[in-house]
């Protein structure tokens, strides 16, 4: 643990990052959606500490589970998720084209019109 960081923040740690490894059955993720607010089921919202969760839905045990499964894989999904995010940026006029069987480059410059069809 070093001098930094006291038992108590440890544990924190550990029970808001175990989140990621929540075993939670899609269907209750689809039983549960119903009941709660749409940004806390975003992946890419904002992060919500345990305690958090514990006061927004105190009696609903599934929901709690869910939205702490949520949140533990936020920080992790946007540091090792390539695709979306990877595929999405544009770098020197070209992003990645990353499609089974047809991985490139698709270019981002504006192309040049022919004079005749401005002309027209």
């Amino acid at each position: 643990m070093g001098k930094r960081m006291s038992e108590d923040e440890l544990q924190k740690v550990i029970a808001f990052c175990g989140g990621v490894f929540l075993p939670v059955d899609p269907e209750l993720h689809a039983h549960v959606a119903p009941r709660l607010d749409s940004k806390l089921l975003d992946p890419h919202g904002p992060v919500v500490t345990p305690e958090e969760i514990d006061l927004l839905v105190p009696d609903d045990l599934e929901a709690q589970l869910v939205l702490k499964e949520i949140n533990g894989r936020k920080g992790v999904t946007s540091s090792f998720s390539t695709f979306g995010s990877f595929s999405d940026e544009v770098t020197v006029g070209f992003s990645a084209r990353l499609t089974r069987g047809n991985v490139g480059l698709i270019s981002h410059e504006p192309k040049a019109v022919p004079a005749a069809v401005l002309l027209e």
